[in-house]
């Protein structure tokens, strides 16, 4: 059996609705040799018969027929490419607001996300503004724990475009402050490209196309950003976003957030409620592995109770699911008809894959924004409006919830509070119960 080395990164693809993002991918794969000319043909002819010719890259990662019938991504598409260097995974998310719910789901399994907007007039405008999809698409992300981003700046051959570095660099301009200040991604990789014609994915764009662009390529920026650390030796800790049960197994995906994952090692979930051994690991990569490290995403065989959400950890060290605990919270955009935030208010608490309803059970007062601490200058606040950042305690009403603090391991210790179908804050785990103050 094989074993991974550690040059694995998964790449998720997200953004505002129609941005490009699914064509993108798809023409990606194609150029990588990941889909063959007669699979591009097919997907041709049923995109002319259904939602128009322009979708035929899409079709490659919108295999679901709804999908393709209204021409938008719903669920998260998986496929993968590989450079000499480097192995790679696509996640290809839904930009659809309906669907963050599912967005959220692939961004907790990447590494590396591009953010795909449009250059097409009025289209990135949109996307940028108050309710679209940027915004929330690039905190949502950060927050779920990936700290290396690549802007690609799409359809910048459409003819409201025609390859104009002014509309480039006025797009640049009015995305890196708040990428950069707000979302805090620090220096994310900007590139112009365009997904239908495949300019600049894989090959630099020629001169004459953009005199004024001498950066890199997608893959050639894909081949140079700087990925996470990680620790193959810690104790083992699986994201399970997938349970399957085939012929009386059960198979369990996911992805290897710290440790490593072997064959015959005992595993277990519910701090120890139920425990199995590994009988075989497997990834698109490889079928029959010895082991997975940090990192890999991953389908396991194991006789375990686990359910998407739940993490999976070492027999010996185990994770306990609570729920309640402290966390540090900046609050984002509070909904019209709920315009504060205190004790007994209610969300969607979404952390890695999992999500369940909670509520505030205490605000524990008011953060300084220069140390990130608690103030102890100023009084215990009784509520928080949009712009707030404080420490809360929160208690889940549904079932308990994986959690590491932040400190211990930040993938697992961030998370976001959705309400009426929006992101209502962002944060990060302080304490767990039990543990010291």
């Amino acid at each position: 059996m094989a074993t991974h080395a550690t040059d694995h990164v998964s790449l998720v693809f997200i953004g505002h609705v129609d941005a490009g993002k699914s064509t993108t991918a798809g023409h990606l794969l194609y150029l990588m040799g990941q889909v063959d000319q007669r699979t591009v043909e097919r997907c041709e002819e049923e995109a002319r018969a259904q939602a128009g010719a322009g979708y035929a890259k899409a079709y490659i990662m919108d295999t679901n027929q709804e999908e393709r019938t209204r021409g938008k991504t719903q669920e998260v598409a998986l496929a993968h490419f590989t450079t000499p260097t480097r192995r790679f995974t696509v996640l290809d998310a839904p930009g659809h607001r309906n669907y963050v719910p599912n967005m959220i789901e692939g961004v907790a399994r990447a590494d590396v996300a591009v953010l795909v907007v449009s250059a097409r007039a009025g289209e990135f405008e949109a996307g940028f503004e108050r309710d679209g999809q940027t915004r929330e698409h690039a905190m949502l992300a950060r927050t779920l724990g990936v700290s290396r981003l690549i802007v690609a700046v799409n359809k910048m051959d459409d003819r409201t475009v025609n390859w104009s570095g002014d509309r480039y660099a006025e797009i640049v301009a009015k995305l890196r402050p708040f990428l950069g200040k707000t979302a805090g991604f620090g220096a994310p990789v900007f590139l112009p490209m365009s997904g239908a014609s495949g300019a600049n994915l894989r090959d630099p764009l020629e001169e004459e196309t953009a005199p004024w662009y001498k950066g890199p390529s997608l893959v050639q920026a894909l081949a140079t950003i700087r990925v996470p650390r990680r620790d193959p030796d810690g104790p083992l800790r699986m994201a399970v976003t997938m349970r399957i049960k085939e012929a009386g197994k059960v198979m369990l995906g996911g992805k290897v957030e710290l440790g490593t994952i072997r064959v015959g090692q005992d595993v277990t979930v519910g701090g120890g409620h139920s425990t199995g051994t590994v009988q075989a690991i497997e990834s698109d990569f490889a079928p029959n592995l010895n082991e997975a490290r940090a990192g890999d995403i991953v389908r396991i065989i194991v006789p375990c109770d686990a359910r998407s959400g739940d993490i999976l950890s070492c027999a010996d060290r185990p994770l306990v699911p609570v729920d309640r605990f402290e966390a540090h919270i900046s609050v984002l955009e509070l909904p019209d008809h709920k315009p504060v935030l205190s004790a007994g208010y209610t969300a969607v608490l979404h952390v890695h894959g999992a999500t369940t309803e909670c509520s505030i059970e205490c605000i524990t007062g008011t953060l300084d924004r220069r140390t990130g601490q608690i103030s102890t200058d100023q009084p215990k606040p009784k509520f928080a409006r949009t712009g707030d950042s404080l420490g809360v305690r929160i208690k889940t009403a549904g079932n308990p919830v994986y959690l590491t603090t932040f400190d211990e391991l930040p993938r697992l210790g961030r998370f976001t509070l959705r309400d009426q179908g929006k992101t209502v804050a962002v944060g990060k785990v302080i304490r767990l119960p039990g543990a010291r103050p």
